[in-house]
């Protein structure tokens, strides 16, 4: 079922002390993700986000019944990725594509 199928969209209830603890601990993991992607470097952390946007896109489609084609998307999605890399990191990209 579906959040907007539920009888009660959009008027939710929730208990704050149930959720402060599941919260607390996601927000844990992802500061531990977070710092990993640091260590990582600027190329593999840039990668890293350019994936994990292009999986929400597929699944945000996949939500709304359309499914996608992932490269399509990831085509989309990486313009913006480009312009934040450093030339050196672009030149070494140029090089794979070329090579395969």
């Amino acid at each position: 079922m579906y959040i907007w199928e539920r009888p009660d969209w959009p008027h939710f209830r929730w208990d704050a002390n149930k959720l402060a603890q599941p919260l607390a601990a996601g927000h844990l993991k992802q500061g531990r993700l977070l710092g990993r992607l640091e260590r990582l470097g600027f190329p593999l952390r840039l990668e890293a986000e350019l994936q994990a946007t292009t999986e929400e896109a597929l699944k945000n489609a996949e939500i709304e019944g359309e499914i996608l084609d992932r490269e399509s998307v990831r085509s989309s999605v990486a313009p913006d990725w480009v312009s934040l890399m450093p030339p050196s990191v672009l030149w070494i990209a140029v090089l794979k594509a070329l090579s395969r």
